[in-house]
């Protein structure tokens, strides 16, 4: 009755998020991309509008519009690919930076690095977009020479409407995604471990293979013993498997006493084999029953100790004190019955994020496992506990030595990352979402001189032409946020799996980006609506 669990091996080297993660930060920079392209249309459009008498006259003297179209779209390529090859160094600081940030343990991080590969993608891509954000700019501009030029300002003039509306539409979707994963990380920062790490040490202790095995386990007995006997030492305990590296259950139970349900019902369900004060050293509080003792030995009958959530689905309702279980461990206890004599408080294993499962403890006296990993709750230094080890056999080796506190910050180091990119992007898409606006409402008032210094010479008060103007930069946001609302409802539905205690639609995270966008928005057009009340009406219709 046996069962084996197959995975890919992929799936173990780079683990379930890393493929997902890097499809969501490819999708966080072509959005970047797509904002920035706008950005740089908008600007060739406001360019191109300035040089109107000037294409006005290169077609009088005999150019085609397919020329000047290629000539604009030459000179928006050309400022491309210069543009890229401008931010090669700041790529490599930013790499740098990053693999300095990055977790442990990301497969093959150390190998990414800028080379002939990502030069030529660089070159293609800078390409790419110069011709993309060249193309409709270049078409506006020529459309105004055939075209008469109110028709054509009034086309202009919704193109780039357009451009800022898109930009503030693909900012609210990245900047809910980073909202949303600021929140996942909030949460999982919150999580109570069910322990206490404020002084605890953990550790990895190592003897010599080629020792027996009778000798090893007697060697770790005695080391948790002098361990005990330090001043400044409160508890040290051992476990086979710290909880922080337990897999989802795997095993399940054969047999419960009293019951018919098959194996298959019993399972997941994780154990440990532990050894000394490790409940103690944990602040683990015991809810029932006893932790083991020195009476607990190879001869007495088999015991262990189950955690709250084995107690609740195993034996809902009943006091699990005494109740025997069949089968739990693959090398041992198979066919005797197992009692239970103590439940201890739930902890999160195998990660901060994961709801707590059905665990079984046994103590080392009754195991056939060996005790590698250290607990410690103590004041002393890694040091003394070397030295303490070290005077039981001087070839004991002390790995990985680091506060608990430490090791289940790690646990959320990948996600810490994952939100620090993201919201890296966002923050970038939402500063050249506001210099959008700023540049569109800048040229706006420029356009507008004449009709504004109309308005205040008939009449209009500062208050009317500042309203005038935010209002305009209003209803773009307003369209930008709504449209991009919908997008972001749709798109961040994909990003479930990666939220830990968050709904994809968290209305808070929601409210936050109309709040900061519409505010964001509002204070970049504010600048070209105060230069719009200072507008002198003698001199705007002198210059007309």
């Amino acid at each position: 009755d046996r069962g084996v669990r197959i995975a890919p091996l992929a799936a173990q080297i780079h683990g379930k998020t890393i493929p997902f993660l890097l499809a969501t930060l490819s999708g966080a920079v072509f959005l970047v991309l797509l904002i920035a392209c706008a950005n740089a249309a908008n600007l060739l459009l406001a360019r191109g509008a300035a040089r109107a008498n000037e294409i006005a006259l290169r077609t009088a003297l005999g150019a085609s519009r397919p020329r000047i179209v290629r000539q604009l779209v030459t000179e928006s390529m050309l400022l491309s690919v210069l543009a890229g090859v401008l931010s090669l160094p700041c790529a490599v600081w930013v790499l740098q930076g990053l693999l300095l940030l990055a977790p442990h343990g990301i497969a093959r991080l150390d190998d990414a690095s800028i080379d002939s590969r990502v030069l030529a993608f660089s070159l293609g891509l800078s390409v790419f977009t110069g011709l993309l954000f060249g193309l409709a700019p270049a078409f506006g501009v020529s459309r105004e020479v055939r075209d008469s030029r109110q028709t054509a300002r009034v086309q202009s003039q919704a193109m780039r409407r357009a451009f800022v509306i898109t930009e503030v539409a693909l900012a609210v979707v990245l900047l809910t995604g980073a909202g949303l994963f600021i929140r996942s990380f909030v949460a999982a920062e919150s999580v109570d471990p069910g322990i206490r790490t404020e002084r605890v040490i953990a550790a990895t202790l190592r003897f010599p293979n080629q020792l027996p095995r009778v000798r090893r386990v007697a060697l770790y007995r005695d080391a948790l013993q002098r361990l005990g006997e330090l001043p400044g030492v409160s508890a040290a305990g051992a476990v086979s498997t710290m909880f922080y590296n337990i897999e989802t259950g795997n095993f399940g139970l054969r047999a419960v006493e009293g019951r018919s349900e098959t194996r298959a019902q019993w399972r997941p369900l994780t154990w440990s084999t532990v050894q000394g004060d490790y409940f103690q050293a944990l602040s683990l509080p015991l809810l029932r029953g006893r932790f083991f003792n020195n009476r607990d030995t190879r001869d007495s009958t088999p015991v262990v100790i189950i955690n709250e959530t084995m107690a609740r689905r195993y034996w809902p309702g009943e006091d699990p004190i005494g109740k025997g279980i069949k089968g739990f461990d693959p090398r041992g206890h198979n066919d005797e019955w197992v009692r239970v004599v103590g439940v201890i408080k739930d902890m999160r294993s195998g990660g901060i994020e994961r709801s707590p499962i059905s665990q079984i403890y046994e103590p080392q006296s009754q195991s056939l496992d060996e005790t590698e990993d250290l607990v410690v709750r103590t004041d002393l230094s890694a040091g003394a506990l070397r030295k303490a080890i070290q005077s039981v056999n001087p070839e004991a080796v002390l790995l990985g030595v680091t506060t608990l506190h430490q090791r289940l910050r790690e646990q959320t180091a990948s996600r810490r990352f994952q939100t620090f990119l993201l919201g890296s992007f966002a923050l970038l898409a939402v500063a050249l979402a506001a210099a959008g606006i700023f540049a569109m409402m800048h040229y706006s008032v420029a356009q507008r001189t004449r009709e504004i210094g109309i308005r205040i010479a008939v009449g209009a008060r500062p208050l009317n032409v500042l309203k005038l103007v935010v209002g305009e930069a209003f209803v773009l946001v307003a369209s930008g946020l709504t449209i991009g609302l919908m997008l972001a409802l749709v798109l961040t539905r994909a990003l479930r799996s990666m939220l830990f205690e968050v709904s994809p639609a968290d209305p808070l995270t929601i409210v936050s980006v109309i709040v900061l966008l519409a505010g964001l928005g509002l204070l970049s057009s504010y600048l070209p609506a105060l230069r719009a009340t200072r507008v002198d009406p003698t001199l705007a219709l002198r210059c007309e």
